[in-house]
């Protein structure tokens, strides 16, 4: 606490006038990251662009999510303060877990994957292996950029569709112009 308190430039006693402990001070860490990275998916949802644009976006705001936090933070809250990290995650996960599943299983509908796809079980299984890659990231083995060139994108391609597979080369192609298009929630 000490040690915040100075990198933050304030006083011990005004870092415990807001945070009545360490716990409280990881709670409250771990809620505004969720709640931000759910406004970004809101706004990126509300956005008058195709399906697949969105996905990609939303894939583009992660790596931007997890770009800017060590990951030896999450490898350390899981550690340290899984029940706290668990019940937060948890939670709020619902409301961004919903707005992807949404996009994925709209995505499907307009052809973008194969029909035969449980959207569900595709989203849970991306979900692992991001949160498997974490552990990874923070021991050095690999980078972000590197789990989706040889993971993330050959999966997609394998469950999209034709359309759907030139869609996001389309997108792969154009990815600068569509960093751009991300919304800025900060």
């Amino acid at each position: 606490m000490d040690q915040i308190a100075s990198d933050l430039g304030i006083s011990k006693r005004t870092l415990y006038e807001n945070f009545k402990d360490k716990d409280s001070l990881v709670l409250g860490v771990l809620e505004k990251i969720q709640l931000d990275h759910t406004g970004h998916l809101k706004a990126i949802t509300a956005q008058d662009v195709p399906d697949v644009h969105k996905l990609l976006m939303m894939f583009i705001e992660g790596q931007t999510m997890k770009n800017k936090i060590n990951p030896s933070f999450f490898k350390d809250l899981r550690k340290f303060y899984y029940p706290l990290y668990k019940d937060v995650f948890t939670k709020e996960k619902a409301a961004s877990d919903s707005l992807i599943m949404q996009l994925y299983t709209t995505a499907q509908q307009n052809g973008y994957f194969l029909a035969d796809l449980d959207m569900r079980l595709v989203y849970t299984f991306i979900g692992d292996i991001m949160e498997d890659k974490l552990g990874y990231m923070s021991d050095g083995l690999m980078s972000m950029q590197e789990v989706q060139q040889n993971v993330l994108r050959p999966f997609m391609m394998g469950i999209s569709t034709p359309r759907g597979a030139e869609a996001f080369k389309q997108c792969a192609m154009n990815m600068n112009r569509i960093k751009e298009t991300i919304p800025n929630k900060e």
